[in-house]
């Protein structure tokens, strides 16, 4: 017979997505609304690739975020090739979402906390052991391409000021001898301000 927990947790499992889905696709249509409510200033929308050692794509999926307080705030997830992953994880982002902005976030303030952002923010978008190497324009943002090197990788991020320092673009190179192969990069394809 199958201990009572474990029939619970895998009722779980299996009905969560069933009952989160449906609430992400009703949601869907309130996006202005939901935002205006969670204070929400934009939203942005992601692709994402990882590369095995041949180059191919190994990875896929896309993510729509925004910047608060300095963290990167998960909006929703889609993983073309996996509904499960994707409705399960939607589910989570929504419910994380309401939870943070609805609920931990007004708490801090109340207690006094600090944002994070501010550090980031003054300091032009760079962390410690950076090297702004050039500044570009992406999707009509002014961004800070920020590089960081390593004997074995090197990570570069552009990141935009006017988004509380969001990350627009990032591509992390495995470095052999003389030679660098791409095996991750992420590209905003899409801002949508709100306010």
């Amino acid at each position: 017979m199958i201990p009572i927990r474990r029939a619970l947790t895998v009722l779980l499992i299996v009905a969560a997505p069933a009952v989160l889905l449906p609430i992400g696709w009703m949601l869907a249509p309130a996006e202005a609304l939901w935002d205006s409510l969670l204070h929400i200033p934009y939203r942005v929308d992601s692709h994402f690739a990882e590369y095995s050692g041949d180059g191919t794509v190994t990875n896929r999926h896309t993510l729509t975020s925004f910047m608060s307080d300095g963290k990167e705030i998960a909006l929703s997830h889609t993983f073309p090739a996996d509904w499960l992953r994707t409705a399960i994880r939607t589910g989570f982002d929504e419910l994380g979402i309401i939870v943070f902005r609805g609920i931990a976030e007004p708490v801090a303030r109340l207690q006094g906390e600090v944002a994070l952002a501010s550090d980031l923010e003054e300091h032009g978008c760079v962390v410690g052991g950076s090297d702004v190497v050039a500044n570009e324009t992406l999707l009509g943002y002014d961004t800070v391409l920020i590089e960081w090197n390593s004997r074995d990788e090197r990570v570069r991020t552009w990141r935009a000021p006017r988004l509380g320092c969001f990350p627009l673009r990032v591509t992390i190179e495995a470095r052999r001898g003389d030679r660098s192969q791409l095996r991750f990069e992420r590209t905003a394809v899409r801002v949508r301000q709100h306010y």
